[in-house]
């Protein structure tokens, strides 16, 4: 199934009208928090032509999610700079920290920033 959606998602890529980051490539966003406002954030920029990382420090969580939507996945702590790393934050144009703890949203961003 997982390979059908990456198929699904190159063939909208080919098309014209692709969202795109400033620098002219698919928008890089990177989801900290696999609840229900993260697996819903993820199931909806997924039809909006992004590529999308998830991270959670459940790994059932994250096997549940990427096996369902077109992302990739990464077990650990969002506030945890090796994670961020991992992720690709770097690249990242992007992200959204929608765990439970408003405490660790915003260290999540200030991390990443």
């Amino acid at each position: 199934m997982k390979h059908e959606l990456r198929r699904k998602k190159d063939e909208r890529h080919a098309h014209a009208g692709q969202r795109e980051d400033s620098f002219g490539g698919v928008m890089q966003i990177i989801i900290v928090g696999c609840g229900k406002v993260g697996r819903t954030l993820a199931e909806q920029l997924q039809e909006e032509d992004t590529d999308i990382t998830l991270i959670d420090i459940n790994p059932d969580r994250i096997n549940e999610i990427t096996d369902e939507v077109d992302a990739m996945g990464v077990v650990g702590n969002g506030a945890s700079i090796n994670t961020l790393m991992e992720a690709r934050i770097e690249t990242a144009d992007i992200l959204s920290a929608v765990t439970v703890s408003d405490e660790m949203n915003l260290l999540c961003c200030l991390i990443a920033q």
